[in-house]
């Protein structure tokens, strides 16, 4: 683990689903749709789980990083999350990697995502509306209630 996070500020999107931004111990250099791996220390024990960056942009805050996470049945460290975090809770978490990552070169992006999975397309739409606004996306989504999807109404 590379990265100090301190979380700087949550917001629940629903009942089982929170989104959590952090401020980064030192700049990372990241692409939307990249994840990090947090290390959450839980009963005397750590714990690594991955999340992808529900936001990112280098250039209006170069070191933070947003993650969302949602309950999951057995999900010890997601659950962990949703029921705990807070502001001024700290982790350890890997730089940024992964290469689910927008295409430059594309003239049209279609994406399909259901539930949680959201997450690092959402990071992507806001990247392409930010620096590629003539581009017009397409999303298909999918999501197991009708109860408000993350990032959708906000």
């Amino acid at each position: 683990m590379s990265i100090t996070l301190t979380c700087t500020q949550t917001l629940r999107e629903s009942d089982d689903t929170v989104t959590a931004w952090f401020d980064c111990s030192h700049p990372v250099t990241a692409k939307a749709g990249q994840f990090v791996t947090l290390a959450v220390p839980i009963e005397n024990r750590v714990h690594q789980r991955s999340y992808s960056l529900s936001a990112f942009d280098a250039e209006r805050v170069p070191n933070a990083v947003r993650i969302t996470v949602k309950r999951v049945e057995d999900g010890l460290v997601s659950n962990w999350l949703v029921d705990h975090c807070e502001e001024g809770l700290t982790l350890q978490a890997s730089e940024p990697m992964g290469n689910f990552t927008l295409d430059s070169d594309a003239k049209t992006h279609v994406f399909i995502a259901a539930g949680s999975g959201i997450s690092p397309i959402a990071a992507m739409l806001q990247e392409l509306a930010e620096h590629h606004p003539t581009r017009q996306p397409i999303c298909f989504t999918s999501f197991a209630t009708p109860k408000a999807p993350p990032f959708l109404l906000s």
